[in-house]
């Protein structure tokens, strides 16, 4: 599958020379990286961004990016389209350089422009040789393959620096996609919960028997009061007061 790193897209416009230039790097279609050259800021995105941008890698593609933003802008002025060709007009330049590495093919990289929003010219990194998808592009095609400076940077910047940053990026990225692994019982942990278990059980006995002899002495002390309260009442005859119970009988009567 390809893997387009980055995507730099150049304007010059000659009405406000006010030029700008942005970058954005991706693997697998999702973005990591948004580079600002007007303003020198580089904008990580993404959990993956979040990730590189303290790394070397990070430092080494954001400088890389300001190469390409240096060189886009030296061949820019001379970019004319046959067909589309206007005095005045403000071209736009869109570079996008995809690397891959396919498990059969092993690694790729090729170089996509479009100009003025039309993919005009493809550049295939592994061959070096150069492509025209617009028919008004034979004329910057030719002087593009002439051109043996740009060239060798396209490809110095595809085979070398981009297929290092790719294994590194997907280093990471293969790490953020690997699923949480629960940790698996070794022997080690199976002995302490042993341990810990023989240590437990014990403890738990003790305080079980512990429990039911305290629950018994309730018991036997609720059956006591129970007894001594039936004993004391029955000793209690009905109609008679404590008082007469400890005087004894009484013989009362009058004498006629």
């Amino acid at each position: 599958w390809p893997y387009p790193l980055f995507q730099p897209q150049y304007q010059n416009s000659v009405h406000n020379r006010h030029p700008w230039y942005e970058a954005q790097g991706s693997v697998d279609e999702n973005p990591f990286l948004w580079y600002d050259c007007d303003r020198h800021k580089d904008t990580p995105l993404g959990p993956l961004g979040e990730k590189v941008k303290a790394t070397k890698t990070w430092t080494d593609l954001t400088q890389t990016l300001g190469e390409v933003e240096r060189e886009l802008r030296r061949i820019l002025p001379d970019i004319t389209l046959e067909r589309t060709s206007t005095r005045g007009e403000s071209p736009t330049l869109q570079a996008k350089l995809s690397c891959q590495h396919e498990a059969q093919r092993g690694p790729g990289a090729s170089w996509e422009f479009s100009i003025n929003g039309q993919r005009t010219l493809l550049f295939d990194a592994m061959t070096g040789k150069w492509s025209a998808t617009d028919p008004g592009a034979s004329v910057v095609k030719q002087e593009w393959e002439d051109n043996q400076q740009l060239t060798g940077y396209l490809r110095t910047i595809s085979l070398g620096d981009c297929s290092q940053w790719l294994q590194e990026l997907l280093q990471h990225w293969e790490d953020m996609l690997e699923p949480t692994v629960l940790p698996t019982k070794t022997p080690e942990t199976e002995q302490s919960y042993w341990v810990i278990l023989k240590i437990f059980i014990p403890v738990l006995s003790v305080l079980v028997v512990i429990i039911i002899i305290f629950i018994i002495i309730i018991i036997i002390i609720i059956i006591v009061i129970i007894i001594f309260f039936f004993i004391f009442k029955k000793s209690r005859r009905p109609g008679t007061t404590v008082g007469e119970q400890q005087a004894g009988p009484r013989v009362s009567g009058r004498t006629v």
